[in-house]
């Protein structure tokens, strides 16, 4: 049976550089072809890892400024998949947007190196970008 996930992303719009920002959360429910809910089970997270990262106001991957555990396992709360991050920290001020993957480990992993991953997999089955995040210099 064919199954999609749809989901959101949930984030702070503010912080400060250097400082911890609020959770980073993201939640999927599984659909069947037709558009009915299914759940989500333990099962359907085996194998499944969480990755977010910053994007820049052109759509540019920023690699180098987002600090803090930035891959994660998603759990199952009331019938859907969450992952959550937190104390993420940007070290440079600007405007971004997090965008978050989901993909399945285990298909994955001839897409890595032994040097490790050679790029994020192209098989995620789930890409989604957060609100905008402004992020300002202290003020001394």
């Amino acid at each position: 049976m064919e199954h999609r996930y749809l989901g959101t992303v949930d984030s702070p719009r503010r912080g400060m550089v250097n400082e911890p920002l609020g959770a980073v959360t993201v939640t999927l429910e599984r659909f069947d072809a037709n558009g009915t809910a299914l759940g989500v089970e333990e099962v359907h997270t085996v194998g499944l890892v969480v990755n977010v990262g910053l994007t820049l106001e052109d759509g540019t991957t920023d690699v180098e400024h987002l600090e803090g555990e930035t891959t994660v396992s998603p759990t199952v709360v009331d019938n859907k998949m969450v992952a959550t991050f937190g104390r993420l920290r940007v070290q440079q001020a600007g405007t971004y947007r997090f965008h978050v993957r989901v993909f399945n480990l285990y298909e994955s992993v001839s897409q890595f190196s032994g040097l490790g991953p050679a790029r994020i997999p192209s098989n995620s089955i789930f890409n989604g970008t957060s609100e905008t995040l402004v992020i300002g210099n202290h003020i001394h």
